[in-house]
């Protein structure tokens, strides 16, 4: 019910969305990886076993969601890898596209988050990649 309310909202023209015992907990627009990270740094929300809606759902995002105690996660599009690991980690997880790779915006190569968590052992590494690589490319 909760990953359904989430779709939903999602629908109306969220980026992410999270709900957690029948209640929207967190709401947000924006690109890539950053509405989520703002998310999951609000130390006054509770992620544990919420469920979350995304436009898309990256290897990245995925770390992330498993960092964060997420339960449940509906995504318009997963890449494989993402789908991987929140399957070996026992998520639900429903999806609408699955693709080989996330791109970058100008579509020519791979999303720098996804190279950012490429070598990841946890997902508390791969969180301490994205913010390295998230404040190099907002330097320059």
């Amino acid at each position: 019910m909760d990953l359904d309310m989430a779709i939903q909202e999602l629908r109306k023209g969220s980026s992410v969305v999270v709900v957690k015992d029948g209640e929207i907990i967190a709401r947000k627009k924006g690109r890539g990886i950053s509405p989520f990270l703002e998310i999951i740094e609000d130390g006054r929300l509770k992620l544990k076993a919420a469920s979350m809606a995304d436009k898309v759902i990256g290897l990245a995002a995925a770390h992330l969601v498993l960092f964060s105690g997420i339960g449940a996660v509906y995504a318009d599009v997963i890449s494989e890898r993402a789908l991987t690991l929140l399957g070996k980690n026992k998520l639900r997880v429903v999806y609408k596209e699955l693709t080989p790779n996330i791109l970058n915006r100008d579509k020519n190569g791979i999303c720098p988050m996804e190279d950012a968590v490429a070598q990841a052992r946890s997902p508390e590494d791969a969180y301490c990649n994205i913010k390295k690589r998230l404040a190099q490319l907002r330097q320059g």
